[in-house]
């Protein structure tokens, strides 16, 4: 079981390198999951595992991954499990500084329900004490199987309680996209056409699906297809997908760019106590603060940075949502 490269980590244990080519690729050579087939033949040969050519991973759809359909400044949020609660804290960030109404945002798994909350202003300190009081009712802190066989109801009621009856009109138009894997070819495509609320809940429930351990089922069924976690092969490759990195035109929010988090790898099925998921989401306010201090933000966001005038205006506004947050 391993533990997630922190500073003092070499950076070959990263989850991607930049070549020269400025595009992020996956370093093979220190993937976090060995899988034999993903190994080159040299190299399962030294490593005593037996294997055939290996298969090429499934391939990704071009058209979907074309940079030339956006027409906006693109914010991807990757798959993380219970780090949904540190994407929270990013996000509450960056729509504190940043007019994420002019970008198109796109999700996986996790990702996925944040992308959506952020579009339609859903208050994210109450999203976090809505799933508090969820996982209290269902035992999810004291049940010995925590949230397995469980977590897919849990979500779902969670988004109808949370999302607003116009809730499909706020992430139409391409304004968010969710990355979802197709079950029978393990092709990646985006969900980006809701037709109704109940629509774009159901595509969420495909975009977080982990097999069986959601609610004991293999798949999802969207629209007569099915479907699993859109971050599947992030997971086992330890990279992001095409759909998110966007050819390198996204700005992608990812909770192992965090060096401060100290993690085991399947941290992120486990649910903490309710004082450890609020500090997740410090913790992800304080990564967005960092990187905002370092200009990051600027290079693909810097376009809809909110003024000062604007910034001034809404302060008190802040002000509160904080001191509520901290009750």
């Amino acid at each position: 079981m391993l533990n997630r490269p922190t500073a003092r980590t070499p950076r070959t244990l990263q989850r991607t390198t930049t070549r020269a080519s400025g595009k992020n690729e996956p370093q093979f050579g220190r993937v976090l999951f060995r899988l034999p087939w993903f190994l080159a033949p040299a190299e399962a040969q030294v490593g005593l595992i037996a294997a055939p050519t290996p298969p090429s991973p499934p391939p990704v759809p071009p058209a979907t991954t074309e940079v030339s359909a956006f027409d906006s400044p693109i914010l991807s949020i990757a798959g993380g499990g219970r780090y949904f609660f540190w994407y929270l804290g990013v996000m509450k960030y960056l729509l504190d500084y940043f007019d994420l109404t002019k970008v198109t945002l796109i999700g996986a798994s996790a990702g996925g329900l944040v992308a959506v909350l952020s579009a339609c202003n859903v208050n994210l300190d109450r999203a976090v004490r809505e799933a508090y009081r969820l996982s209290v009712e269902n035992d999810v802190f004291t049940r010995p199987a925590g949230l397995a066989g469980i977590w897919g109801e849990i979500i779902r009621e969670w988004l109808d309680e949370l999302l607003p009856e116009n809730a499909q009109e706020l992430c139409a138009n391409g304004r968010v996209k969710l990355v979802v894997t197709e079950a029978l070819t393990l092709r990646l495509r985006y969900i980006d056409d809701f037709s109704d609320r109940d629509d774009l809940i159901a595509a969420l429930r495909c975009t977080i699906h982990i097999p069986w351990f959601l609610d004991g089922a293999a798949t999802r069924q969207y629209r007569g297809k099915r479907y699993i976690d859109g971050s599947l092969f992030d997971f086992i490759l330890g990279t992001n997908s095409d759909l998110i990195n966007c050819g390198g035109a996204a700005t992608v929010v990812d909770y192992f760019f965090d060096d401060t988090l100290e993690f085991d790898r399947l941290d992120f099925v486990r649910l903490s106590s309710y004082e450890d998921v609020k500090a997740l989401v410090k913790k992800g306010y304080a990564y967005a603060e960092r990187t905002d201090a370092e200009g990051r933000w600027d290079e693909k966001l810097g376009a809809v940075r909110k003024g000062a005038l604007r910034l001034a205006v809404e302060y008190p506004t802040r002000l509160l949502n904080r001191a509520l947050a901290e009750a």
